[in-house]
């Protein structure tokens, strides 16, 4: 069995579960990244009912009980959202040339491949459990995000990460700019808009200017799915503020890695003569211990 997949089955449940996710092949980007294979987290891609394993549409790698989640109400998992991406991936292909749409799973393991090109990206929070459409292709600088949130409009830790993994920018900080978006009603339906604002965004207009008719999103979602084909959400007509920003964030990135100063990457120490702080613990490697000490100087390997 590929360790990607070795989980501990419990019992028969769990281990029909298992087997139900692991029949399900994850996206690939057709970007090579240089990091590792990830351990894709399987609770993104768990069906709501492991007792409706039946494929709903087999080419897109969906249950039955996918299409069940869409039709009640429920929180989408994984699976629809990938499905989604897939079939913009296929129907954008000459305007995007690859860009973006990264498998999902990636969201927690930071494996995403470093985007080169504007891009449009669905990424999920696991702080909040919350999907989120990231994308530059209506910005006027390469590191400069507008963050599609149907719920917030300010970020986390979980968001600043995932984007400046997507960035790995050479420069000190990179920008998080929340739109002023339609909000959702009910806390299930994030997914949705997520879908219906990258869609906008393929089709070249912006998110923000659109009340959409939350009443029959699912619908929508649930006939483009069906023709593996999308058209614009169903909307109730403009929003007179066009495009708005309603919150800028400025993050601050690090070390070899660019990433941000993180929870899981606590212990930071600065090159004593360019002051650049680096991850030490985590990203170097022969950091003396004496170097954590106060008064003592410490160099990295471009000042030695």
């Amino acid at each position: 069995m590929n360790d990607r997949y070795k989980v501990k089955v419990i019992n028969k449940a769990a281990k029909k579960l298992f087997d139900v996710i692991k029949s399900r092949k994850i996206s690939k980007k057709v970007k090579k990244s240089s990091k590792p294979n990830p351990i894709i987290n399987l609770d993104l891609y768990k069906p709501q009912d492991i007792n409706n394993t039946s494929w709903w549409i087999e080419d897109l790698h969906l249950l039955e009980s996918e299409k069940r989640c869409i039709t009640t109400g429920q929180w989408l998992n994984a699976p629809i959202i990938t499905a989604s991406q897939s079939i913009l991936t296929n129907q954008f292909a000459e305007v995007f040339n690859g860009a973006g749409f990264q498998d999902v799973g990636n969201s927690l393991v930071m494996n995403f491949a470093v985007e080169t090109e504007c891009f449009i990206q669905i990424l999920h929070d696991a702080d909040r459990k919350h999907w989120i459409t990231v994308s530059n292709v209506t910005s006027d600088q390469f590191e400069k995000i507008h963050v599609y949130d149907s719920m917030f409009s300010h970020g986390n830790s979980c968001l600043s990460a995932q984007v400046a993994c997507l960035l790995q920018t050479k420069q000190p900080n990179y920008f998080l700019e929340f739109v002023d978006v339609h909000k959702q009603n009910g806390s299930n339906d994030c997914g949705v808009f997520a879908i219906a604002y990258a869609v906008a965004l393929c089709f070249g207009l912006e998110p923000g200017r659109f009340h959409f008719d939350q009443q029959n999103m699912r619908s929508h979602l649930l006939k483009c799915l069906g023709s593996q084909h999308f058209t614009t959400f169903p909307t109730k007509g403009e929003r007179r503020c066009g495009m708005k920003i309603c919150n800028r964030e400025v993050v601050k990135v690090h070390c070899i890695c660019r990433m941000p100063d993180l929870p899981n990457k606590p212990d930071m120490i600065c090159c004593s003569k360019c002051l650049s702080w680096y991850h030490g613990r985590v990203c170097l490697s022969g950091v003396p211990e004496s170097a954590w000490q106060a008064g003592i100087k410490w160099y990295c390997r471009n000042c030695i």
